[in-house]
């Protein structure tokens, strides 16, 4: 809850407040009406963002996560099920229960090998018609180029990405 409560983003579901319930804690969190972006997909047409969409949402969720991490915190469970939808469309990164902070010393290429991997499924689910796995009808390769066109047409991502240094990480959450 410390983590949740120290964060300040647009594209991160904000904690309003919390109360103490018996032995329970009840978060109170910016609410988000047009629910996950899993929801999402299961009511558009063969479960499939468009590229437009599917880029603009993305871009959200990178930036969620750059967040996360110039403030020394990584996530730990990044899938479409943790980001959300609010009036307005703009992606809100959810469910900080698994967060933890780390410090300078830590080692971090394996969180960021798990949160490449992470954004790779997604991209794989919001915009990869599901016949991929069955008529192999796209490579990798065509997989990771579109996926590099999308990050050097917007120049603010491909310029941090990937981090060629960690962030100085030396207060506490």
């Amino acid at each position: 809850m410390n983590i949740h409560k120290s964060l300040k983003h647009e594209n991160v579901v904000a904690l309003l407040t919390h109360h103490l319930i018996d032995r329970s804690i009840a978060l109170v969190l910016e609410f988000c009406d047009n629910g996950s972006l899993r929801q999402l997909l299961s009511k558009t047409a063969g479960g499939l963002l468009t590229e437009p969409v599917s880029r603009r949402y993305f871009a959200q969720m990178f930036d969620a996560v750059s967040y996360l991490h110039a403030s020394c915190i990584v996530h730990r469970d990044i899938s479409v099920d943790k980001f959300l939808l609010d009036a307005r469309d703009r992606v809100k990164l959810s469910n900080f229960g698994t967060a933890m902070p780390y410090a300078a010393g830590d080692s971090f290429f394996t969180s960021r090998q798990a949160i490449a991997f992470s954004f790779g499924i997604i991209i794989i689910i919001i915009i990869i018609p599901r016949t991929i796995f069955i008529a192999l009808s796209y490579t990798a390769r065509a997989i990771c180029e579109r996926i590099h066109f999308w990050f050097s047409e917007r120049k603010s991502v491909s310029a941090r990405w990937p981090p060629t240094h960690r962030p100085s990480c030396n207060h506490d959450h």
